[in-house]
């Protein structure tokens, strides 16, 4: 963030790509171990809920931040992000619970492994 000229207290961009189109997607890489048990599958529904300093609310304050000021954006992909072409995505090396609930404050086709 801090090459963005953002607040290091919200932590790094994992993966940032743009297309000329001038489409930007940030994504959040998690390596996340695969839920044997309920309360596996609890404990990671509670770190995924997008509630206050949980992993989805720091990921999605990011974004929020980046759409609010994109000009550290423009400088690294050479052109003038339109807020509305920054896309993002929560990507895991497994299926995980969260990408089935419907509470959470992104949408479930944005999480999951890359080859969904």
């Amino acid at each position: 963030m801090t090459e963005l000229c953002g607040p290091s207290e919200l932590g790094d961009v994992d993966v940032l790509a743009w297309r000329p189109t001038a489409e930007i997607r940030l994504t959040e890489c998690k390596r996340l171990q695969l839920a044997r048990t309920a309360a596996e599958v609890a404990e990671i529904c509670r770190r995924f809920q997008g509630e206050a300093k949980d992993e989805l609310d720091r990921h999605i304050r990011r974004v929020e931040w980046i759409k609010a000021d994109p000009r550290g954006l423009g400088r690294i992909a050479g052109f003038a992000p339109d807020p509305a072409d920054i896309g993002h995505r929560l990507v895991t090396n497994t299926h995980v619970p969260i990408m089935y609930l419907t509470s959470l404050p992104i949408d479930a086709s944005r999480i999951g492994p890359l080859s969904q």
